[in-house]
């Protein structure tokens, strides 16, 4: 694996929370308030169905020390759906309810993910797509910066910090502790109307190998 694919695992895998465990009732999905780290994110979001991000994900490489940075696009449409896609290495990764998948052309094969492997890294991109007040719980640190984490203690202690820039929408994530930190920078997000499930299914290009995920 090279660096830059272990880059493109690491923002797969980097907000997954503790493996699954049942989920703490929902009593107050409707008397909670929206967060307000990403509130003016999910209105936006409801209002057009779709929004692309350009991402940039910083971090450390823990062997050699060395500054890494991989760029990419970030694409959301509620519920459920997320895409991420990076130019540089041509890798992809899909995320949906019912699945998904991640494009790895550096070593030429496709993983196909069943609900049981994504619904981790969904719970956490949600987030993103709505209210989150039933599910987490948030700390500000000032107007624009916010340390969220899951209600359920059941789901361990794993966080993200959020930066809000312009119109309060998302400019900074943080994810991690000392020495394990990965930042993803967002700018220049775009509103549009949903393009639906077909644009989050990824197939495999040809010469590709087709790796169903045990």
């Amino acid at each position: 694996m090279t660096p830059r694919t272990a880059a493109a695992a690491a923002l797969l895998v980097a907000l997954l929370p503790a493996p699954c465990r049942a989920a703490a009732p929902a009593d107050s999905a409707a008397t909670r308030p929206p967060l307000v780290a990403t509130r003016a994110l999910v209105r936006r979001l409801a209002a057009s169905g779709r929004a692309e991000v350009s991402l940039t994900r910083e971090s450390v490489d823990p062997l050699s020390g060395r500054a890494v940075r991989l760029r990419g696009r970030l694409v959301l449409e509620p519920p459920d759906r997320v895409r991420l896609d990076f130019p540089d290495t041509g890798e992809r990764v899909t995320l949906r309810s019912d699945g998904g998948e991640w494009l790895q052309r550096s070593l030429q094969q496709m993983l196909r993910l069943d609900p049981a492997h994504v619904a981790p890294a969904l719970r956490w991109w949600r987030l993103f797509l709505d209210r989150g007040g039933d599910r987490f719980r948030e700390r500000s640190f000032g107007p624009k910066e916010f340390v969220v984490v899951p209600r359920d203690p059941a789901a361990g202690g794993d966080s993200v910090r959020v930066v809000l820039g312009a119109g309060g929408l998302p400019a900074q994530v943080r994810v991690g502790g000392p020495g394990e930190e990965a930042v993803y920078r967002l700018a220049d997000w775009r509103f549009s109307p949903a393009r639906g499930r077909a644009d989050f299914v990824l197939e495999a290009p040809p010469g590709v190998q087709v790796i169903q995920v045990p």
